[in-house]
């Protein structure tokens, strides 16, 4: 998948606005522009019969950029199809064609591949350098869409490199500009990067996850289907790691509904080996094998090489794990053949590792020393290629830094022998000569001075711009720190308010299925049942609507309420433990008697703050609940009698939104749950909870509701 981000960015800069000359066949270019188009959609077999065509328009003289953008082409369709060892000769003769030509275009253009090359093979120090180098031959400004469409790429090799802080720096700076600029499509795929960044290498599943959200809303909201297949796909992954298996299956099934869609045959297979693989981990391995099926025959009918491989290879795991050894040997056997076929050293390894493995099991032991040897010979000559690309690369960088320093040397030489031919012939002038040229060295100095100051500050501000991010990122993980302890408090009220019924219920189950119970008893119970369940499903309810509301998909429906029709409600539901305590209730209407307010957010903070006056009422005490209006809303009141409340804790409670709970008269024990709830639906009708201690001896809560306020929808 990060390959094709790679590839997809390294032709922006190609394809929008970075302008080159027109080449002189009309016929090779409609020819080679073709092989673009289908190399773009990912139709191999019309962009190799294009290729054939333009091979053959090309002629035997034909013209230095028609032969480069053939070359081009040619590598990138074989870059396309994983065949990177192919790939690589024809890559280095474009870089070596536009050092030649000096054309700043052919010299971007063959950079950035060779750097996407490197970094499929995972030789990441030589992507950075190739990346670089391209950099350096942009004729734009280093803020512009092929800039930051480079250091994209430059970025996951860093990454990949463990350069953490500069990959992070690079991709920020990125995102920042995609943003400023509305390149929507560049500004999903940079996110979904970073959300890598922090998955594979941070291993913060939590920020990748928040990554690849943010992609996803940006790539729902323009209608960016391949790259929201894609952070779906990555988002199952990051719950994959959460062993949260169903989720996981959830977003790779939306994944594979994406690209079914868009034709991306390429990620179907992707998508199906996934599955396969999550399968396999969580010992599902009937489903593990019908995934890794369909991978191959996706594979199979549209010539995905690598999709064959790894598909082959999960099956040959799958059988391997379920003890059918038989039908494991056949699939690893598929897989090294189209490893060999691939010419890819490091699936041939992985091949020959498998087969080891599985004949040791067997107790083939004859078998399982030859596929070691094979496996110890493939991963000694992978480490010696990589050795040797690094050396090449070295010796490629020396030798045109060394060329670059020769014609330097040799113009600083011509120079100085005109120079002294100068004075020779015009000796009077010698004077005026030195003079010159101190200036010149000033000049260049200052100029020398100037770019550097520029430099530092500009490197200066990315650095408090990355630390600003990170403070950002801290002050969000607190936030879901927070988040997170409510959740639990949440489910802790769920489950006290949910279990008492259940349980009861369960009891009288018993009972009745032992016939030990009599009429009279039965309706007792099952009018104590009735209450119990009633205020286990007020709960419930409340919950649901606030948890609707913060997460944006309540609404608010404002309506003239009779304020004592929902008390009483309330009251009925907590009449037993009125009744426990011998608490005298009483309300006052007369100055309000209904209220505009939602009627469920109102029965919610009705019911919350008057099981609140409850809880911490002494025995015997007065609860008052009264309604009173003035010019600008209308007020909803509930005063207790009992110890009061601190001043030090009304403070926390009316400039805090974090959860608070306190023991009640009897020691019953309190969440803080409902306090939040009753204050987020005040603050949606746009008016406030407040708590004040009463000088005679208790507490009195004041829900505001301001008048006129339409309905509107909820944004959490």
């Amino acid at each position: 998948m990060r390959s094709i981000i790679l590839l997809f960015l390294t032709f922006i800069f190609i394809n929008e606005g970075y302008t080159q000359e027109t080449d002189r066949s009309p016929e090779v270019k409609a020819a080679i522009d073709s092989v673009a188009k289908y190399l773009d959609i990912g139709d191999f077999t019309e962009a190799e019969q294009w290729l054939e065509e333009a091979r053959a328009r090309l002629g035997t003289n034909p013209d230095g950029r028609d032969y480069f953008n053939l070359r081009y082409n040619e590598g990138i369709l074989l870059l396309k199809k994983w065949q990177l060892e192919s790939a690589e000769p024809i890559l280095m003769e474009c870089l070596e064609l536009a050092r030649h030509s000096a054309d700043s275009s052919q010299l971007v253009m063959a950079n950035a591949v060779m750097s996407q090359l490197k970094a499929e093979q995972s030789l990441h120090g030589a992507s950075i350098v190739y990346g670089n180098e391209a950099l350096s031959y942009l004729q734009s400004s280093d803020d512009s869409l092929h800039y930051y469409a480079l250091t994209s790429n430059i970025s996951i090799s860093y990454m990949h490199d463990h350069d953490i802080e500069k990959s992070l720096q690079y991709a920020i700076a990125a995102k920042d500009f995609y943003k400023r600029e509305g390149r929507y499509l560049e500004l999903g795929l940079t996110l979904n990067n970073i959300g890598e960044l922090y998955r594979e290498q941070l291993k913060d599943d939590k920020m990748a996850e928040r990554h690849y959200r943010q992609a996803i809303a940006m790539n729902k909201s323009h209608g960016f289907k391949s790259g929201l297949a894609s952070n779906y796909l990555n988002l199952g992954l990051t719950f994959d790691s959460f062993q949260q298996r169903d989720s996981a299956l959830y977003y790779f099934k939306l994944s594979e509904k994406i690209r079914l869609e868009i034709g991306d045959v390429g990620g179907h297979a992707m998508v199906h080996n996934a599955l396969g693989q999550l399968n396999l981990r969580n010992g599902d391995i009937e489903a593990a094998k019908d995934a890794f099926l369909e991978t191959i025959r996706i594979s199979n009918e549209h010539k995905i090489y690598p999709g064959l491989f790894y598909g082959n290879s999960g099956l040959g795991k799958a059988y391997f794990k379920s003890g059918a050894y038989n039908g494991a040997k056949k699939y690893f056997g598929k897989a090294l053949d189209t490893a060999e076929d691939l010419d890819s050293k490091v699936m041939i390894a992985d091949s020959h590792k498998s087969l080891y493995e599985l004949e040791r099991e067997i107790g083939d032991f004859k078998a399982a020393l030859n596929h070691f040897e094979a496996y110890s010979s493939y991963s000694d000559s992978i480490r010696m290629k990589e050795s040797e690309n690094e050396f090449a690369e070295l010796k490629t960088l020396y030798e045109t830094d060394l060329a670059h320093t020769e014609n330097k040397l040799l113009k600083a030489n011509q120079a100085s022998q005109n120079a002294e031919i100068k004075r020779q012939q015009i000796a009077s002038f010698g004077l005026w000569s030195l003079l010159g040229l101190v200036l010149v060295i000033t000049l260049i100095l200052y100029i020398g001075y100037t770019r550097r100051s520029k430099s530092l500050k500009k490197e200066a501000a990315l650095r408090q711009e990355l630390q600003t991010h990170y403070n950002t990122v801290q002050r969000q993980k607190e936030e879901l720190n927070e988040l997170n302890d409510l959740k639990d408090k949440i489910f802790s009220v769920l489950g006290h308010d949910l279990k008492a019924p259940l349980t009861s219920i369960s009891s009288l189950i018993n009972l009745m299925n032992s016939g030990d119970i009599e009429p009279d008893e039965f309706a007792t119970l099952t009018q104590h049942l009735d209450k119990e369940t009633k205020a286990g499903l007020i709960s419930l309810q409340d919950i649901l609507v606030w948890s609707q509301a913060k997460a944006g998909n309540g609404k608010i429906d404002i309506e003239k309420l009779s304020v004592s029709s929902v008390v009483n409600e309330c009251l009925k539901n907590s009449q037993r433990q009125i009744e426990n305590k011998e608490l005298q209730v009483s309300t006052n209407w007369d100055h309000a008697q209904s209220i505009q307010a939602d009627k469920n957010q109102f029965k919610s903070i009705a019911f919350n703050l008057i099981s609140n006056a409850i809880k911490f009422s002494p025995k015997g005490g007065k609860i008052i609940v009264r309604t009173f209006k003035d010019s600008i809303g209308g007020y909803f009141t509930v005063r207790n009698e009992g110890e009061g409340i601190s001043e030090e804790l009304i403070s926390k409670i009316n400039n805090s939104h974090k959860v608070i709970s306190k023991r009640g008269t009897q020691g019953e024990k309190g969440t803080g749950v409902g306090l939040r709830i009753v204050s987020d639906f005040a603050e949606l009708h746009g008016g406030y909870l407040k708590f004040r201690a009463v000088e005679t001896g208790g507490t009195e809560v004041e829900v505001f509701f301001p008048s006129q306020k339409s309905s509107l929808k909820v944004s959490a």
